[in-house]
């Protein structure tokens, strides 16, 4: 492997900013970081995680609608892009995941475990560990991310209140000649296991 992460973050937003404890009051979220327009991770070699976030990591964004911004994600053994652990009061200071091209997660391993066994290996976007309102994909186009032809598209391990919507998980075809190629993961296009309140 190139590394064991890719790209790590346990930090965003700006420290100084008071989240409101009322959901329902206007609030404009401060900092985070941004990572768009890279490529993390080869078919020759990939890491064992593309990105990972934990901690205290709010209010970044990994990748973006512009045609430019799309993070390509590929190859990494573990997962492409796994949130662990983190939690929010409300979705207004989540991550949000959009865009991305994430394929080929866990094509590495030789014999990948059955993930209905409780054991998730090569998921392109992994939630665990109590993670909870992040934002995976969206509404607006070019918000989706395209996961394909790695075990697991999307895995949740108790993760709750999270919003995934407007994503490509497989099941699209790449014409080509003499025969098109149906990009399907191996095992599970999406997999929940107690996990609750989820929006997909």
């Amino acid at each position: 492997y190139y590394n064991d992460i890719g790209i790590l973050l346990e930090s965003g937003g700006d420290p100084s900013q008071s989240v409101p404890s009322n959901s329902l009051d206007y609030f404009t979220p401060r900092g985070g970081n941004v990572i768009f327009n890279n490529r993390i991770g080869d078919e020759d070699k990939g890491n064992e995680i593309g990105i990972k976030l934990v901690g205290d990591a709010s209010r970044n964004r990994i990748g973006g609608k512009g045609e430019f911004e799309a993070n390509l994600i590929n190859f990494n053994s573990q997962a492409g892009i796994q949130v662990d652990g983190v939690s929010h009061s409300r979705p207004d200071v989540a991550n949000r995941i959009i865009g991305n091209e994430i394929k080929g997660t866990g094509s590495s391993l030789s014999n990948p475990s059955d993930a209905r066994d409780g054991l998730l290996e090569g998921a392109g976007i992994h939630l665990l560990n109590g993670t909870s309102n992040q934002i995976i994909g969206g509404y607006d186009p070019g918000e989706g991310n395209r996961i394909s032809q790695g075990v697991v598209g999307i895995g949740l391990e108790d993760a709750h209140d999270n919003i995934i919507i407007g994503n490509d998980i497989g099941g699209y075809t790449v014409s080509g000649f003499p025969n098109s190629t149906f990009l399907q993961n191996q095992q599970a296009g999406l997999l929940l296991s107690d996990s609750t309140g989820n929006r997909i």
